[in-house]
């Protein structure tokens, strides 16, 4: 389960997502966020899977989440088993070249030169 008390997020320049969201999504379920374009639908997902901070509030539970925006950036000239198995290519690719560490280590902080 994960559940959100107070949840807000406010944008750089003051524009403010959502204000004080609390809710409740039970594990091993399918949830839909349903409202008017613009209300802070898109901006709780980003913060539930990690890619916004919220600016006040808690999230606590499970975190073994997968999104799935509207704009999910398909190939639209591949097929659909192909598009998904573009981030296994893509990994072995980079193995394939030599990188290392491997792609499954975190990045560290670019030097800048």
């Amino acid at each position: 389960m994960i559940e959100l008390k107070g949840l807000s997020y406010t944008y750089p320049g003051g524009l403010t997502a959502f204000h004080d969201v609390d809710a409740e999504f039970a594990d091993a379920s399918i949830s839909a966020l349903i409202g008017p374009s613009g209300c802070g639908k898109t901006s709780l997902i980003k913060c539930m899977a990690g890619l916004l901070p919220p600016e006040r509030g808690t999230m606590a539970g499970s975190r073994n989440t997968a999104v799935i925006f509207q704009h999910f950036g398909l190939l639209p000239w591949k097929t659909v088993l192909a598009n998904a198995e573009l981030p296994l290519r893509v990994g072995a690719g980079v193995v394939g070249v030599g990188l290392k560490p491997p792609p499954t280590t975190a990045p560290t902080p670019p030097t800048g030169g």
